[in-house]
Parts: C-alpha cells; sequence; structure tokens
C-alpha cells in the first residue's frame, strides 16, 4: 500500500470544461498547471469534435463528482497550439490555455516543474487521469494513477509504424513511448478497431491517501482514454501530464510528457505515445515569459 499525501498530489493534474456555465459542462481532457496563468495540455485536447472549445479549467480535485468551488475554477482566455500542430497529424500534440484570471497556488495546486535537455532519470513515470478503468468500460469519478515504464525507441518504432496520421511513424526527438510490459494498465486512447490482444484480469488496487488527518482513497488500476477516431476528440486521460519526481525540489514534479493517443487501452504491454516536453521547451518558456 503506497501512501500519498495531497500536497504530493497536489500538482498532477487539471481537468478541463467545455461548454458555456462551468458548473455543467463537459469533462473529457486533464492538462497541468505550469504557471499562474498557464495551463499545459495536448492540442487536441483545446476543443471536442463538435468543435466546442475549451472553457474552462478546474484545480484542485480528486473526484470528478464532488462539489464545484468556483474558487478553483479559471475561465479560460486564450487557446495557444504548437504553431506545428496540424490534425488529424498526430505530431507536435501540445497547447497552452491562458487563463482569464490568476491560478491560486497553495498547497493543493502547485505547478509542475519544465524539462530542461533529455538527460532525466525517466524511465518509470507516473500517469494520472479519469479515463476508462478498463477496456470498454466506464470513465473514473475517482482520480486515477499509474506507473508505467518507458518503451525503447525500437519498440515504439514497432507499435507505431509509419501511418497516415504519422507519416514518419514514432519519433524519438518529440514523442515518448510508455506502459505496461506486465499488467493491463496504461493511459492510452483506443482505436475503434478490436483490438486482437489477450489480458488478464485482475482486482483494482487501492491506495490510500493520508491527507489532513483524514483518509481518501483512489483506484489503481488501468487509466484508459474513450475510443478515438482519427478526427474526432478523445475523453478521459488525454493531454494530462506523465511526470516524475524532481531531483533537486522535494515534493515537485516534473512533467516529462502530455498524454497523446494509443492503439488499444487495457491490454498487456500496449504502449502509449506521450508528447516529449522537453522538445518544447523552449516554445512554452516563450509563451510564459515573452520578455
Amino acid at each position: 500500500m503506497v501512501w500519498v499525501t495531497k500536497e504530493l498530489l497536489s500538482n498532477i493534474l487539471v481537468l478541463l470544461l467545455y461548454g458555456t456555465i462551468s458548473e455543467n459542462t463537459d469533462q473529457f481532457c486533464g492538462g497541468s498547471v505550469v504557471s499562474e496563468r498557464f495551463v499545459l495540455t495536448a492540442g487536441h485536447c483545446t476543443s471536442t469534435r463538435d468543435n466546442v472549445e475549451v472553457q474552462f479549467v478546474r484545480t484542485a480535485l480528486l473526484k470528478k463528482s464532488e462539489p464545484v468551488d468556483p474558487d478553483r475554477v479559471y475561465r479560460v482566455a486564450h487557446i495557444i497550439k504548437h504553431p506545428q500542430y496540424r490534425p488529424p497529424d498526430k505530431y507536435h500534440d501540445i497547447a497552452l490555455l491562458r487563463t482569464a484570471t490568476d491560478i491560486l497556488l497553495d498547497q493543493f495546486v502547485v505547478p509542475v516543474c519544465l524539462p530542461i535537455g533529455s538527460s532525466l532519470n525517466d524511465g518509470r513515470a507516473s500517469a494520472t487521469g479519469f479515463g476508462l478503468t478498463k477496456y470498454r468500460g466506464s470513465n473514473a469519478d475517482n482520480l486515477q494513477k499509474v506507473i508505467l515504464l518507458k518503451f525503447t525507441t525500437s519498440e515504439c518504432s514497432d507499435f507505431f509504424p509509419s501511418d497516415k496520421d504519422m507519416l514518419d511513424g514514432f519519433l524519438e526527438n518529440t514523442q515518448l513511448c510508455y506502459g505496461d510490459k506486465e499488467k493491463s494498465k496504461d493511459t492510452c486512447q483506443q482505436s475503434l478497431e478490436e483490438p486482437k490482444l489477450k489480458t488478464d484480469k485482475k482486482n483494482d488496487a487501492i491506495d490510500e491517501l493520508s491527507i489532513q488527518n483524514e483518509t481518501l482513497k483512489i483506484l489503481v488500476s488501468n487509466l484508459c482514454s474513450g475510443v478515438n477516431r482519427p478526427e474526432q476528440f478523445s475523453e478521459g486521460d488525454s493531454g494530462g501530464p506523465l511526470q516524475v519526481l524532481n531531483e533537486h525540489v522535494k515534493c515537485m514534479y516534473t512533467v516529462v510528457g502530455v498524454t497523446s493517443f494509443g492503439r488499444a487501452c487495457g491490454f498487456v504491454g500496449e504502449p502509449g505515445i506521450y508528447t516529449r516536453v522537453s522538445a518544447y521547451t523552449p516554445w512554452i518558456e516563450s509563451v510564459l515569459w515573452p520578455n
């Protein structure tokens, strides 16, 4: 059993909301706070398949169904997609959301650190989200987390060869490839085609979180995103962070990846693709601190 404080979870996930009324908007994607005014997410998360743009971001929550705290919901004032992102092409799947007002930063909401270079110890990383908890299952209400292993470039190239949405196949300079080689855990997006894969049944484990003398529980199981056609928006864990503990700052995370897409969800040995944040750190910094 793993014990985690809310402070360690605080910077992991921001929920993106779509629609016109913050209390009743659809909730599909995630993101992470990178400054008082900016949230990092995936480019494909900036609008729905019906071209409804993200309207709000919601912070500091462990359960989607918990009452909305208006002080933790922020209107999105500006959407900044990476200039090279051209959907349905899956490269450069990264974006920044600028909020209309400052995001409250406290013990429950702490910005993630940006990676510099590619020398991070990122063989193992954690991912979080509110996506599906099993193949063809329903989206989670409780915040989910999973530990994932990095796949080699050769393995990723085999899993993700050239196709119409990735003409050059897997590109290690701008993408990361993570999954679990032994258990059916990931944060991938599944395709409409039924995967011809075998998987073992497993019981969901439960982590208890000791938070200010209260014990909360979150399910630790598969993290998956919703059914995804190339032309449509995927729901669940997309846009959420893939992170490692910062080696220099205690209780801080460095975001190494942004959840992008995958072939199949919840199957043993099936990795997902994450946008490699270190490749875009200069661009992110130019938007956050233009001067």
